[in-house]
C-alpha cells in the first residue's frame, strides 16, 4: 500500500490563489500520494473547479469541505 500524505489546508477565495501556490510547492518536492483537504468559507465552484485544474497529478487527490467561519470567531477573544 502506498503512503499517503494528507494535508490541511484552509482559506476563501480571496486566499485560493496562496492556497494553490503551498499546495504547487509540495507537490513540487515530493513523489508520493498527496491528499489536500481544503476548508473552505464561500469559495465558489468555479474557484474549486480552477484548484483542482491546477493541482490535478497522478498521485494528488484534493476534497474540498465547507466549514462556517463564525465557529471560529471569538476564538482570539479568549
Amino acid at each position: 500500500m502506498d503512503d499517503i500524505i494528507s494535508i490541511v489546508l484552509a482559506c476563501d477565495n480571496n486566499y485560493a490563489s496562496h492556497a494553490l501556490v503551498v499546495a504547487s510547492s509540495i507537490i513540487d518536492y515530493t513523489q508520493s500520494k498527496v491528499w489536500f483537504h481544503i476548508l473552505c468559507d464561500s469559495i465558489d465552484g468555479i474557484t474549486q473547479d480552477r484548484m483542482r485544474a491546477s493541482i490535478k497529478r497522478k498521485n494528488v487527490d484534493v476534497s474540498f469541505y465547507d466549514t462556517d467561519s463564525s465557529v471560529m470567531s471569538d476564538i482570539y477573544n479568549q
